[in-house]
């Protein structure tokens, strides 16, 4: 079963934009990340943590040309780096958002994303003073519901 957290934006001119953009962002692991590394980054467009990674890459690099650093040590740094990426690459984005001026309102559970979008959506829409403009608590509220038999 899947969990995804839910960013609404704050600027947002009305119900319907702020329903278009709205952004569902599964939590756990990231392959992509863990596989592809600057290049999901690249992808996801966290610019600030690319330099990063080109940063620590080339100090990987200048430690093996200067101080000797054997290459499969070098290489397993990069692993390393890659698999904290995996681990933690999902949770990067979800800060990017909040950055934008995105709250995450709500975390939702389900086996297959559409799913999740229609009990996000059918909850969000069954309370009337919620409909209009998006929760304003801080702290997301928990709902795991039932995948529906069919």
């Amino acid at each position: 079963m899947a969990i995804y957290t839910v960013h609404l934006p704050v600027k947002a001119r009305d119900a319907i934009d702020m329903a278009d953009n709205t952004r569902f962002l599964r939590d756990g692991f990231s392959w992509g990340a863990l596989v592809f590394g600057p290049l999901w980054l690249l992808r996801q467009r966290l610019w600030l943590e690319l330099f990063f990674y080109i940063v620590v890459a080339g100090l990987i690099l200048l430690a093996q040309k200067l101080w000797g650093l054997e290459e499969a040590a070098g290489l397993a740094l990069l692993a390393l780096i890659n698999l904290l990426l995996g681990l933690e690459g999902l949770k990067l984005v979800g800060d990017k958002l909040d950055r934008r001026k995105f709250d995450c309102c709500d975390i939702v559970a389900g086996s297959r994303r559409d799913d999740i979008e229609r009990r996000f959506f059918a909850r969000w829409g069954a309370l009337p003073s919620v409909a209009a403009t998006p929760p304003q608590t801080s702290a997301p509220s928990v709902a795991v519901l039932p995948a529906s038999g069919g």
